[in-house]
């Protein structure tokens, strides 16, 4: 199992799992609109926990991400 999240403009630095240090991922985006992905592992046979993501923010980040509508479940909205 994993856990996927958008992230953009971020240094991921550290991730937790239930208090234990995971290895993840950044997965690129093939959209340019799009953000990456990081891809957090989940141990097997864990029904509930925690997740705690230490990070930074890069001087390129900006503090809202704008989706375009056709990249929305619904293809009619945009979302902020």
């Amino acid at each position: 199992e994993q856990l996927i999240l958008d992230v953009d403009n971020l240094e991921i630095e550290e991730v937790l799992v239930n208090g234990s240090k995971v290895a993840f991922k950044i997965v690129p985006s093939k959209i340019e609109s799009k953000p990456d992905g990081l891809v957090i592992p989940i141990p097997p046979k864990e029904a509930a926990g925690s997740v705690a993501i230490r990070y930074r923010t890069k001087d390129s980040a900006t503090g809202i991400f704008w989706v375009d509508p056709q990249f929305t479940e619904g293809k009619e909205h945009p979302l902020v």
